[in-house]
Formats: structure tokens, sequence, C-alpha cells
């Protein structure tokens, strides 16, 4: 985050929003981008970013080339950003619809989303994961059978 943007990685597929901050004016609709076009403000504690001219095969439940999300990111203590989302679309819906998410820190890793295709990989991960668990149990001290 700067003073004039922020960035948004989701961690799928590994995109990075690139939010402006600075009041730009909106792309004109005939520029698609494929996670469409965000423009983003602060309101009071609150990160508020709007997002239109989404790329056709990105439409939501098809939507309409007028599609506008509404975001808010909200930190409501050290550890929890509760974001909450609003979808705008006339053409398509009788009226706007909601959802919210909490966003809490984790103490966990966050491994890597890939595609495996075919997950040709899997039977490596698993003969690796057993053979850990062989080691393991080869190293553990017998316990005492009860009699």
């Amino acid at each position: 985050q700067t003073s004039s943007h922020v960035a948004i990685l989701n961690e799928m597929n590994h995109d990075v929003r690139i939010v402006p901050l600075d009041g730009r004016a909106a792309l004109p609709s005939s520029l698609r981008q494929w996670a469409g076009v965000s423009r983003g403000r602060w309101e009071g504690d609150t990160l508020v970013v709007e997002t239109t001219n989404f790329h056709p095969r990105q439409l939501l439940r098809g939507a309409s080339d007028s599609l506008r999300v509404v975001e808010r990111f909200t930190r409501v203590d050290e550890r929890t950003i509760l974001y909450r989302f609003t979808v705008h679309d006339p053409s398509t819906f009788t009226q706007p619809w909601s959802g919210q998410l909490p966003f809490v820190a984790m103490d966990d890793l966050v491994h890597e989303y890939a595609c495996h295709e075919g997950n040709y990989a899997l039977s490596n991960i698993l003969s690796g994961a057993r053979a850990q668990e062989r080691e393991a149990a080869r190293r553990k001290p017998a316990q005492p059978t009860k009699p």
C-alpha cells in the first residue's frame, strides 16, 4: 500500500489487483480488463473499491457488461478485516445483492495455489508422505502392551 495505490493479492492464480486511490477517472467502457477496472477511496477507516469494465468472459452469473461490484474492507481488530461486497447490475438482477466474510489472520502456512494437470505429482507427494510416516514409526519407541 502507498498513499496513491493499494495492491490486493489473490492467491488463486496469483492475481494482483492494483487499485488507484488518487481519484483518477474511470476508463471508457470499451476498455475491458480480465478482472475489471478498480478504483478505490477511503471512507473513514474503510477502503471502498468499485470495479467495472469486467472482461466478457469474467462476468458473474450471466451479468451484463454494466456489472459493478463495490467492495468494502474494514479492519475490525488486530487480526480481522471484514470484507463486504455488493453486486449491482440492473440489467440482470432485480436489485443489488450483498455478502460479507471476515478475513481472519492465520498463523498457519499458506500453500501456493497451483493447477496440477492430471495431478501427476500427487502419487509422488503421497509416497513421500507415507515414507516420512514409516520413518517416524520406525524411530518411535515401542509402547508396552497391556495384558
